[in-house]
């Protein structure tokens, strides 16, 4: 199967500066530096061809493709700005997917290529200054980073004994890799520049299982889980490379109940062990865990009335001293659906015991940090749904008085 694309964009930007002259008073002072005028023409031509063959439950796929992009870029103002681009490189890929005739067994094992192509201020070889203490060059040496990715999938649908299970792994290997190269100095001014680095790995896998009991009242669902993740990620900082080792194991369980559309119950525990080493002494090695626990329950009385919680718990173990790092939440709502559940109304409230600290953690290679947002704390919320039958002549998806096990999640399931 022989393919060709042929695409032409053009991208045209103006941006014109000025500066406050003291003579005139007056913003009229014309920056030529911080300005531009520029035109942008990327071609790319990739002619691929791509072949499968189907035998029995097994399927097979291979395809290969000659890619050829070139970039032109021209700016009026500053010459020195523009540059042109030529990257050829070839990209394959292939598939073995093996499938019962009753759909229930899936395995497959994948690989492809991605290529990250250069932008235009990774290429450009002057110095941008529109913030003076983070200056930027473009490297226009840069070579395209690719990234050789493979697969393997599973999944087992076991019918008769209301059983799935579910995996994959993933491994990723990048060459040429474009990063940041970055200079502080003693003022904490930055200078930037770019590179191709080899050496990024990573693996990545998990593996599900869930199993349900049921019968005409009762519905209980069981389910486990379990993520893996390991990244070798090499960086450049003031002139030092070194490799960052970030682990990340996360088991989770979920159990939820169900009896007689009038209660529901689900409960979800995850714990997550995260650990990062340096080669360096620049960086300390870190290591903390997270872990969660989520309580969701709905009962139904009278007709059609109904009374949600949930109760929340985080804990994380390393956080700055001036963060707690452990709260609880606990939002609680009382609702009634109105004519034939085509209406709810409901009134919620939301973090009952104050405890909504708006915490969150961003972990890179070069730095963590601690954030903590200023968000709305103990506020009530009255709501109304009506589910209209139609809307410009299309019918919608009205639920009736049926309600579905453990699927039910009110007003009470908001976290901020």
């Amino acid at each position: 199967m022989p393919r060709y694309k042929a695409t032409v964009i053009t991208t045209k930007s103006e941006k014109y500066i000025y500066d406050f002259d003291d003579a005139s008073e007056e913003y009229n002072d014309f920056n030529e530096l911080l300005s531009s005028d520029s035109k942008y023409v990327t071609t790319t031509l990739r002619p691929a061809l791509k072949l499968r063959y189907q035998y029995k439950e097994l399927r097979f796929e291979v395809e290969g493709a000659y890619t050829n992009t070139y970039r032109d870029y021209e700016d009026e103002l500053v010459t020195a700005r523009d540059f042109k681009a030529d990257f050829d490189y070839l990209t394959y890929s292939g598939r073995v997917r093996y499938r019962d005739e009753n759909g229930y067994k899936n395995i497959s094992l994948e690989y492809d290529q991605n290529v990250d192509l250069p932008s235009v201020g990774q290429l450009q070889p002057v110095e941008n200054v529109s913030n003076i203490t983070h200056v930027i060059v473009g490297n226009p040496l840069l070579k395209p980073g690719i990234s050789h990715n493979a697969r393997f999938q599973y999944q087992n649908n076991l019918a008769y004994n209301n059983i799935n299970i579910s995996g994959n792994l993933r491994a990723q290997f990048i060459k040429d890799k474009i990063i940041n190269s970055t200079i502080t100095d003693a003022d904490l001014n930055r200078y930037t520049t770019y590179s191709n680095i080899d050496g990024d790995y990573s693996y990545t896998g998990n593996v599900a299982v869930s199993k349900s009991y049921f019968n005409r009242k009762t519905n209980i669902n069981l389910n486990a889980r379990f993520n893996a993740n390991y990244k070798n990620s090499l960086s450049i900082q003031n002139d030092v490379k070194f490799t960052a080792k970030t682990t990340v194991l996360k088991p989770s369980f979920s159990f939820s109940y169900s009896y007689d559309n009038k209660v529901d119950v689900t409960t979800t525990y995850s714990y997550s062990q995260n650990k990062s080493i340096y080669d360096t002494d620049a960086f300390n090695d870190n290591s903390y865990f997270v872990q969660n626990l989520d309580i969701n329950s709905n009962v139904f009385f009278l007709k059609n009335s109904f009374l949600s919680n949930r109760v929340s718990y985080r804990y994380n173990s390393r956080v700055g001293d001036e963060f707690d790092g452990d709260a609880v939440f606990l939002n609680a709502g009382l609702g009634v659906e109105l004519w034939d559940n085509k209406a709810t109304l409901s009134v919620v409230a939301y973090d009952m015991l104050g405890k909504n600290n708006g915490y969150r953690r961003s972990v890179t290679e070069t730095y963590i940090q601690d954030v903590e947002n200023k968000i709305l704390e103990q506020y009530f919320m009255l709501t109304f749904v009506y589910k209209f039958g139609s809307f410009a002549g299309q019918k919608m998806n009205v639920q009736g008085k049926n309600r579905s096990g453990g699927g039910r999640s009110r007003g009470g399931s908001r976290r901020n």
